[in-house]
């Protein structure tokens, strides 16, 4: 599952009794709550499942758009930032993986565990990576309407390049959001113990700088995803 199915600010987190709700009219957020409402359906049934719901996920060779953001990032060509970003629950790939395996290993069938780890607003997140980057921070703010403008091109000329936007309008809407959870449940039955985030975010930014402070080096661009733009309607 995910996390974003779960919006919540610092008081209170949400936990893994929270209701899950798509609160976004987009495929993605639709789909996954379809897909955990099929899943805790059959675990009430006496199917042995255990649902591990990520929360917001980073390391390299991301493709996404923070995986592109973190490449303009050390680029510098990432000067300003849509205002308005909400809080999220970072935790990075591999901390990720391994909560999965545990998860399979000792968690229990009936249980859902969060993983998720830091709690930062994206401009906080982004500080950091350029901290360990050696880059200066996005510091300029542009209002949300004017970026939603820009991104409704992205999608139309994603879509006829057969391309994910490299901005989308769900996008935005979901960054708005406070996704903060509480993953104290997966330390304490799964034993699950992410690795410190500055460790994670060091490895990560020595990884995009190596690959993208280059010029010549290509963009991280996921290739043949639909627009994320596109509304989702439930049946």
């Amino acid at each position: 599952s995910t996390a974003g199915l779960f919006p919540s600010s610092r008081d209170p987190p949400a936990t893994e009794t929270s209701a899950p709700s798509a609160i976004l009219d987009d495929p993605y957020v639709v789909t996954k709550l379809q897909a955990h409402e099929v899943v805790v359906k059959a675990m009430h049934s006496g199917l042995p499942v255990t649902i591990v719901a990520p929360s917001a996920v980073f390391g390299p060779r991301d493709t996404n758009q923070l995986g592109r953001s973190l490449a303009l990032l050390v680029r510098r060509r990432l000067p300003l930032l849509p205002s308005g970003f909400g809080l999220n629950t970072w935790v990075h790939a591999a901390d990720v993986a391994e909560g999965h395996v545990l998860a399979a290993t000792v968690g229990r069938p009936g249980e859902m565990y969060f993983l998720g780890d830091r709690v930062l607003s994206m401009y906080d997140f982004l500080g950091a990576a350029a901290r360990e980057a050696g880059v200066r921070p996005p510091r300029g703010r542009v209002p949300m309407g004017l970026v939603r403008f820009v991104a409704r091109f992205s999608e139309w000329r994603a879509g006829r390049a057969g391309r994910t936007p490299l901005l989308s309008r769900s996008a935005l809407a979901f960054s708005k959001l406070d996704v903060v959870v509480d993953a104290s449940k997966a330390r304490r039955e799964l034993g699950w113990n992410p690795k410190p985030f500055e460790e994670r975010m060091k490895d990560t930014m020595a990884w995009y700088v190596e690959t993208y402070a280059r010029g010549d080096a290509p963009m991280p661009v996921k290739r043949g995803g639909a627009s994320a733009g596109a509304p989702a309607r439930r049946a």
